[in-house]
Parts: structure tokens; C-alpha cells; sequence
């Protein structure tokens, strides 16, 4: 009878680390789809950074990732507007990998979602509206010479848009 409760309590300690120990390696992990070993992706943390000060400025009272409502996820976007569409304006099929940020404020009672897309490494950030895609944000650090920067501007000021900005790119839209 002791060998019987014995090869139980075994069996019981067995399988209670074969399940808790693969729970604790997914959360170490991340549980993420990608990066080696299925890691998470790291935040962009001056990207989330730029946000938030932009949006700062915006709404005129100080915001922050300590006290603010936000998410953010890594994605591949179909085009280089990081789906961020303008009314009556298409682009054609080009996967850019980027981050999607949203940021939940308190607006009187209500709470109003802002939503901004960048490119992985910071070259492109802007706030997307209804209207689409709004002005370049400079992300500190990015790579991204301010005359490549100031250009880009321009470009997408006078309604050439995103088109030819893919990540890594470092030379200016036609």
C-alpha cells in the first residue's frame, strides 16, 4: 500500500513540474512569434518615447508611458503607409515591417484613442488620422541624417507621400 501511494505521490510531483516548468519557459520567452527562440519583440522604447511627446505638445498637458494607457505591437503592414490610408489614394502591395502604437487619453469623460505607426528602426513615425497619414515625427536616434529627414518631409508634403520609404532605406523619394 505505501509503494502504491509512494509511485502516486511520484507521478504527481512529475507531472506538476512538467507542466509548471513549460508554463515558466513560455513566460520567459515572451510567448511572441518572433525573434530567436520565439522571444517577444523589445519595446521600442524611443519610439514610444517620441510618441508620447509629441502627443504632449498636441494636447498640451504632459503624458507618459507611467501614466498613460498605451499598447503596442509589432507588425508587417501591406504598404509603405503602414496601412495608414489617404482617402482616394493607393499604393501598391509592398510588406514593411513596423510598430503600431495606440494611446488611450482622457478626454473630458471620455477617453479618445490616438494611433501611430513607425517603421522598425524609426525612420518613419507619424500619427495616423482619418485623413491619413500626418506629418514625419524625428525619432532621436534614428538613422536618418536630418537633410534625408528633411527631404522626406517635404516630400510628403507636397503629396508624394510614404511611397519608396521602407525600412532601411536611407536615400530620399524620387
Amino acid at each position: 500500500m505505501a509503494r502504491k501511494y509512494t509511485g502516486l505521490l511520484l507521478a504527481t510531483i512529475l507531472l506538476t513540474a512538467l507542466i509548471f516548468g513549460n508554463l515558466l519557459a513560455v513566460s520567459a520567452g515572451g510567448g511572441g512569434e518572433t525573434g530567436p527562440g520565439n522571444a517577444a519583440p523589445l519595446e521600442p522604447i524611443e519610439i514610444i518615447d517620441t510618441v508620447f511627446s509629441d502627443l504632449s505638445v498636441q494636447l498640451g498637458r504632459p503624458l507618459g508611458p507611467e501614466t498613460t494607457v498605451y499598447r503596442w505591437k509589432l507588425d508587417t503592414f501591406l504598404n509603405t503607409d503602414l496601412n495608414c490610408r489617404t482617402p482616394g489614394k493607393f499604393l501598391p502591395h509592398q510588406p514593411t515591417r513596423g510598430f503600431s502604437i495606440w494611446i488611450r487619453v482622457a478626454v473630458g469623460r471620455r477617453n479618445k484613442a490616438y494611433i501611430y505607426r513607425a517603421t522598425t528602426d524609426g525612420t518613419v513615425l507619424f500619427q495616423c488620422t482619418k485623413a491619413g497619414p500626418g506629418p514625419l515625427i524625428k525619432v532621436p536616434g534614428a538613422p536618418l541624417p536630418d537633410d534625408i529627414y528633411q527631404i522626406r518631409l517635404a516630400d510628403q508634403q507636397q503629396g508624394t507621400g510614404l511611397q519608396g520609404q521602407t525600412e532601411g532605406s536611407s536615400t530620399p523619394t524620387p
